[in-house]
């Protein structure tokens, strides 16, 4: 039930974290990812870290991998980093700068990257490439990713197998007397990939080995998280359920997201036991990685 075409599709994506209060509103979300972020340091190697590393965090968001990096990484050791943490949203990239500041990362650095666009960095720049839950929104970065990392240098990718607050949506739609189209849980993962089955171990192992990286791996791991208070995660929720408005029939309706929203809250509000609760959510997650040859 979309209209609109993989390439306008991801850009409207790529647009909804330009806004100031980008950061703000997203922060809550490392919640959710905090665990995965954990999971592909740790294959890094990092944690064990001997001799220098430069380290690119691609769609770095407010910075949830690059903490995990410098909680494994020993403190003593910190001289030894060089960090880069690029994102299209410059909201991101000032507060990744200031938790950085904060918390005494030395070696950070944040630079304005689109990776839908040419990445203007020298090759095998890097020793560790991490891209979490972004690659779907910059699909053909792949190959550039390569030529940025250093012979023998480090990959991880994660993407979702299952969206955990899918149920919430589902539960609320079956709520409302008047509703535009309810998707299946199937039609919003394939709008979010732009049609391209970035949850399957298959095909993500692909990508990675079509675009010259060796020894690559796939892993599933599930995690039930406490994804934030109700009202911080429907700030999250702001997200996904505006990329659907215009692409599933009849959500641009006047007052259809403000109404579904209003629903999502009032499930939010009881999974989590009250305002003050935790909403849960289980994850189910694809983590894959790979090197290049050294």
């Amino acid at each position: 039930m979309s209209s609109q075409t993989p390439i306008a599709f991801t850009q409207k994506l790529s647009n909804l974290f330009l806004d100031d209060d980008t950061a703000k509103r997203y922060k809550n979300a490392e919640n959710v990812t905090r665990p995965f972020a954990k999971s592909i340091v740790d294959k890094s190697g990092l944690p064990q870290l001997d001799g220098e590393a430069h380290v690119l965090d691609l769609g770095c968001g407010t910075g949830v991998v690059i903490q995990a990096v410098y909680d494994a990484v020993p403190k003593g050791k910190w001289g030894q980093l060089k960090v880069l943490g690029g994102d299209v949203s410059l909201s991101m990239l000032e507060y990744l700068g200031s938790r950085g500041k904060e918390q005494g990362w030395t070696g950070l650095e944040t630079q304005v990257i689109d990776g839908n666009a040419n990445i203007d960095l020298p090759k095998e720049s890097f020793t560790h490439i991490f891209v979490s839950f972004t690659v779907f929104a910059i699909p053909d970065v792949l190959p550039q990713l390569f030529r940025l990392l250093r012979p023998g240098g480090f990959i991880a990718i994660t993407t979702w197998v299952a969206l955990g607050w899918y149920p919430y949506l589902q539960s609320s739609m079956s709520q409302l007397d008047s509703v535009p189209y309810s998707p299946t849980h199937e039609e919003v993962l394939n709008m979010i990939y732009s049609g391209r089955p970035w949850g399957e171990q298959a095909y993500l192992s692909e990508r990675l080995t079509e675009a010259g990286f060796e020894g690559v791996q796939t892993v599933g791991e599930k995690v039930a998280v406490r994804a934030g208070t109700p009202s911080a995660w429907m700030q999250n929720m702001e997200f996904p359920l505006k990329i659907m408005v215009g692409v599933f029939e009849n959500w641009d309706r006047e007052g259809w997201l403000e109404e579904l929203s209003r629903v999502v809250m009032v499930e939010a509000v009881k999974a989590a036991g009250g305002e003050d609760g935790q909403v849960p959510m289980d994850c189910d997650v694809l983590v894959a990685w790979g090197r290049k040859r050294g």
